[in-house]
């Protein structure tokens, strides 16, 4: 039977988070404790993009698709984990997350952290959009890609908006007024490096492109912030 999004209860955050990766072939790290549900999203991942979805090896250095990658919070894994106590210090934390390879991090735009569900979650019977619905919309988005950026069609690969070079990208990803206030406000609250507002306003991009906006508006960049949790709050603390 082919795995779609439908089988999963609960999780809209990522299951958004994992639509916004398929239309801009956005890397994607899926953080949390076992039996979250990571692997099964990772999974569904596949049924929404025509690309290749890639899990991280340390041996590959090229990718023709995408990147996916799943870890735990921290060595017992249940770092963040409401229902069941971590015993890891913060140093035992802090070096488990700095075994992320940094080739993999310049490949990662998109973090999600994967909570285990509560009893009222799982037991619930609604059920979420099919896989072919989301795949629709990120096909659509990636059409304005195409369209852009048909300058860089290369062996049969279009730029997404995860390729824009860093040159390039204050001339694809405009913003808005009220966009810019909020990426000034965010850049001076949480300290964003420079790596990390590239990688923000490239998924801001594929926001607006999911919306068909011309420019990026504040909410894109809200929700392109939600994103990057791995650059800051507790997680670097």
């Amino acid at each position: 039977m082919k795995k779609d999004f439908t089988d999963i209860k609960g999780q809209e955050h990522c299951k958004r988070g994992l639509e916004v990766a398929a239309a801009g072939n956005h890397g994607v790290l899926l953080i949390g404790p076992p039996d979250s549900g990571k692997t099964m999203l990772t999974e569904r991942l596949e049924t929404i993009t025509d690309l290749p979805v890639n899990t991280w090896s340390k041996k590959k250095r090229e990718f023709k698709g995408m990147v996916s990658y799943i870890m735990e919070s921290c060595p017992c894994g249940y770092f963040t984990d409401p229902y069941k106590e971590c015993h890891c210090t913060p140093y035992q934390i802090q070096r488990h997350l700095e075994k992320l390879p940094p080739l993999l991090m310049n490949i990662i735009d998109i973090h999600l952290n994967v909570p285990r569900l509560n009893y009222k979650e799982l037991s619930m019977k609604r059920k979420g959009e099919k896989s072919k619905i989301i795949k629709a919309r990120a096909d659509k988005a990636k059409a304005i890609q195409k369209k852009r950026y048909s300058f860089g069609n290369n062996g049969g690969f279009w730029f997404y908006n995860s390729h824009i070079p860093p040159a390039q990208i204050e001339k694809y990803c405009i913003l808005d007024k009220e966009g810019e206030e909020l990426l000034k406000m965010a850049i001076l609250e949480l300290g964003i490096s420079a790596r990390a507002y590239d990688k923000i306003l490239k998924v801001a991009r594929t926001i607006a492109d999911l919306e068909a906006k011309d420019k990026i508006e504040a909410h894109h960049i809200s929700e392109a912030i939600a994103y990057r949790s791995m650059d800051r709050d507790f997680w670097m603390a």
